[in-house]
Parts: structure tokens; sequence; C-alpha cells
């Protein structure tokens, strides 16, 4: 599968970066609603438990600041914060990224699934 997000770092397809460092990128989602931001590592790391830790760490704390960014620069009601691990989990591409949404109490999206109750049984043998 080609990735997308790497064609972006090397410039094989038009991408609209909002901010870049020697290891990670912020890009305007262009998949997504306005003001969606997409935030990846610079190299092809296809899941979460791809990723070395201070890179990690690196990741989390730029999502924390972009997404204060995307608070107040848009004026949003909230953000969610969405990690699609695998392309099973609903990922697009096959490399690791953070997606922050803005939100609006007007914008109608609901981001709900229906909860299902866990029987003892099974929380047992998941302990």
């Amino acid at each position: 599968m080609v990735c997308n997000v790497c064609g972006e770092f090397k410039g094989a397809i038009k991408s609209f970066v909002v901010y870049e460092d020697q290891h990670t990128a912020v890009l305007l989602d262009q998949n997504g609603i306005s003001g969606q931001v997409l935030i990846a590592p610079r190299i092809h790391l296809p899941i979460l438990e791809s990723i070395p830790d201070p890179l990690l760490m690196h990741l989390g704390n730029l999502t924390a600041k972009t997404a204060a960014v995307v608070y107040k620069t848009l004026n949003t009601d909230g953000t969610n914060i969405i990690i699609n691990n695998g392309l099973i989990a609903g990922q697009k591409e096959p490399h690791f990224s953070i997606s922050i949404i803005p939100r609006y109490d007007s914008d109608g999206i609901k981001l709900l699934w229906q909860q299902k109750t866990i029987p003892d049984t099974e929380l047992d043998e998941l302990h």
C-alpha cells in the first residue's frame, strides 16, 4: 500500500504544513473538516507500537501544544484527539498519525458508538 503521508513529506503530494521540526510535522488534513490537523512522525512508522519512546513523548507534547493552538485560534468549544491505530481501526494511511478535530456546539458531529456490557467472566479472563 502506498503511503500518502510519506508522499506529502517527500513533496510528491501537495501538503499544507502548519508546523514541522526534525522528527514530526503538523499538516492540515485535506480529507477532514475545516481546521482539522494531522500530527505525524516524518519517518514511516505504521502504528503506535512501532514508535520509539522518545519520539512518542515528543508526539504527545506536540499534540498538547497543537490542540491548544487549534482551540484558541479557531475559537472552538472543544477538540477531539483521535488515534486510529491500524487499518482495521479506521487508519486511512499505513502511517501513524494523531488527528485533532476542532469541535463546535453546533457542528452536528457525533463520534459515539453503542456501548456494550462485558460479562464478568470475560472481564476476569482479561484481568
